[in-house]
């Protein structure tokens, strides 16, 4: 017994220390991989006055740059159990950065830069899926998750707040190079921390799981990602063309959204510190109440005040809960290629999102159909993760807690 504790207590630093080489790594790829979500509505407004896109368009543009999501995860299904996770993410990220210097290059010719991003999204998205997977093998998944969105939250507020001056200065090409530049010294100084499979563990814990288990969560898991991010993208896309509706010009509907993304922060930070401390059900649950309200609230159209409000809550809700919920995904498979099908979802979903919702806008003239619309997926994904929960028994503690509650 004693010795099994000095053994145990032996090991703690050195897994605290590649946890937090894993943290450090995911919080900053994490922030790039996913740069066009988090700056949406800048880049938006920029589509339209720049290149003169339509709201159709806008949304088509971003529903060809998430198309990436699913193409990634079908390619990682066979790759994250075949090849090096840290090879991957090489190959990965050098494709997205040579796409995202090339990109500036077609900004008129439309046709081309939809391929140009298609591709660069996927490599990107490829990184994105071992991220989710290596923040599985920590030791509080929960809240590596939470420090994983922190990291987009904070690159959200600053490109937020920045991209218009940017633009001021170079167009949207700006973005794109910025974007490839920072891509650099995260293939220097983030890939190399990143683990190189999931792990023994891992391998022996898909192995263990029932057929009928692991149909039941994957369908769930893929309705989860379908759903939410296809109201989530459809929502974040035109939230600063709501603002613009209730007198905010684009300027200020960017400020706002930035100032916006503080409570986002707050969100992801209550996830970290919380971890895996309370029942993740009750969490789950209290985070997408929240992101239901905020939606239905953008369709009140009261005043700026009202839009603020929703717009708080909102972000709060998304990135509060997210932690959990990948957690929740990341205890019915460790090996990874739960993960992999989810983003194969979750692209889907980014590639319906924006396009449904210009469509929605275009063809009725206004914001509440596609409001309702996303209402209303928010509450199905909701369903479908609480029944997750359900049937994998989720516990109160994660399963790297055992690790760790050794009294």
């Amino acid at each position: 017994m004693i010795e099994v504790t000095s053994t145990g207590e032996a090991d703690l630093p050195t897994q605290q220390r590649k946890d937090a080489a894993i943290t450090a790594s995911i919080f900053g790829l994490g922030a790039l991989l996913n740069a066009s979500l988090l700056c949406a509505p800048a880049i938006a407004s920029q589509l339209s006055a720049e290149l003169h896109f339509s709201p159709q368009y806008v949304g088509y543009f971003f529903s060809i740059e998430f198309l990436g999501y699913a193409l990634a995860g079908i390619l990682s299904t066979y790759a994250v159990a075949k090849f090096k996770w840290r090879k991957i993410a090489v190959i990965g990220l050098a494709i997205f950065i040579a796409g995202n210097f090339a990109s500036p290059y077609f900004g008129s010719k439309v046709d081309q830069l939809f391929i140009i991003r298609a591709v660069t999204a996927t490599a990107g998205c490829l990184i994105n899926v071992i991220c989710l997977a290596a923040a599985g093998r920590t030791r509080d998944p929960s809240r590596t998750y939470a420090v994983f969105v922190i990291g987009q939250l904070l690159f959200g507020v600053f490109g937020l707040a920045v991209l218009p001056i940017v633009f001021q200065h170079g167009g949207i090409a700006n973005y794109y190079r910025i974007v490839a530049g920072l891509s650099i010294f995260a293939l220097m100084f983030a890939v190399p921390f990143l683990p190189d499979s999931a792990g023994q563990r891992g391998s022996e814990e898909h192995k263990t799981k029932g057929t009928h288990s692991q149909l039941l969560a994957s369908c769930l898991a893929f309705l989860w990602g379908l759903l939410f991010y296809a109201s989530l993208s459809g929502v974040w896309t035109f939230v600063g063309a709501i603002g613009q509706t209730l007198g905010l010009d684009a300027a200020q509907a960017a400020r706002f959204l930035s100032i916006a993304t503080v409570a986002g922060i707050v969100g992801s930070g209550s996830a970290a510190v919380i971890g895996g401390q309370r029942s993740k059900r009750l969490l789950i649950n209290s985070g997408f109440a929240c992101m239901l309200l905020s939606v239905l609230a953008f369709m009140l159209h009261g005043s700026q005040a009202v839009f603020f409000v929703a717009t708080l809550g909102f972000k709060f809700a998304w990135t509060f809960v997210l932690p959990f919920v990948f957690s929740a995904i990341s205890d019915s498979d460790r090996a990874g290629r739960l993960f992999a099908l989810v983003c194969v979802s979750i692209g889907v979903g980014l590639a319906i999102g924006p396009g449904v919702a210009g469509y929605l806008v275009t063809v009725s003239g206004n914001f509440n159909i596609m409001l309702a619309a996303s209402a209303t997926c928010c509450f199905a994904a909701w369903a479908s993760i609480s029944l997750l929960s359900k049937s994998d028994s989720l516990t109160e503690l994660g399963p790297g807690a055992s690790v760790t509650n050794t009294r």
